[in-house]
């Protein structure tokens, strides 16, 4: 390995040093990337959302990604010509993405030097690396340095998706232990709650008025409450005599819960 190719690879590195927990910014990234290789970079999910991106000014965007902003997703078609790419393609054109190498020039790049590594872990496929620039091929230490920078990202995003797996686990595991520890007249209450709510995430609630509407007593809908705010799912907070705001802090048991029981059933 040259000392100039383990120089890129450490600075690549310092993504991962500067942050605690290994957590990269994709977008922080692409733009490290794009200054080692001097091209334009985009980083696409598996669903081909556009996760990160760096446009140099003196490289105008490709067909693809031009009309594509942070965050959106690039037309389908070209998605799936990027997961039929196994492995590395280096010093491609346009028409590996299904746009026509012949289009446009040195301004307008058609016959640029592409390359394209998948994002892989595991043997499961998480998302695209492309990066391309006019005039100059990339050289095999740029094709090293790219896998290098996919495995890094496949690591990062691996992690991502682990931690959200924990998170929505966790977010069930709250609600069905509070769904536990509620009696079926608290059941009632919230369920009551959450019909006045309306798919609203924060309303101002007056317990009187549900007390009367539904025949609990105004106490059971206030204990209930508070088994929710205990619990995070729900978040209260007194306004006086004009009631009380709740608001919901875990969706999961926004969404849950009335599919859970119906007032039929509480009832019996």
């Amino acid at each position: 390995m040259s000392i100039e190719l383990l120089d890129k690879t450490r600075r690549i590195n310092r993504l991962l040093n500067k942050r605690e927990v290994n957590i990269i910014d994709f977008k922080d990234f692409c733009h490290v990337l794009s200054g080692i290789l001097s091209a334009n970079v985009a980083l696409l999910s598996r669903k081909g959302k556009l996760l990160g991106v760096m446009e140099r000014t003196e490289i105008p965007a490709v067909p693809p990604f031009e009309r594509t902003r942070y965050g959106k997703y690039i037309d389908s078609k070209v998605k799936d010509r990027l997961l039929d790419i196994l492995s590395t393609n280096e010093n491609v054109n346009l028409s590996l993405l299904g746009v026509s190498a012949e289009r446009g020039s040195a301004e307008r790049p058609g016959s640029c030097f592409m390359m394209v590594t998948p994002v892989a872990m595991g043997g499961e496929r998480l998302g695209s690396l492309i990066v391309y620039r006019p005039e100059e091929a990339f050289s095999i230490d740029d094709v090293i340095l790219n896998e290098y920078s996919a495995t890094v990202i496949g690591l990062a995003m691996q992690r991502s998706v682990s931690e959200e797996m924990t998170e929505e686990s966790s977010r069930e595991e709250e609600v069905a232990a509070l769904y536990q520890t509620l009696s079926r007249l608290e059941k009632q209450a919230i369920l009551s709650i959450l019909e006045e709510m309306s798919g609203q995430k924060e309303v101002l609630l007056i317990t009187s008025k549900v007390s009367e509407r539904v025949g609990i007593t105004r106490s059971v809908i206030v204990n209930a409450l508070k088994k929710c705010a205990g619990a995070g799912v729900l978040e209260t907070r007194s306004a006086g005599k004009k009631g009380t705001y709740v608001k919901i802090r875990n969706e999961l048991f926004f969404k849950s819960f009335p599919q859970d029981i119906s007032l039929r059933e509480l009832s019996r």
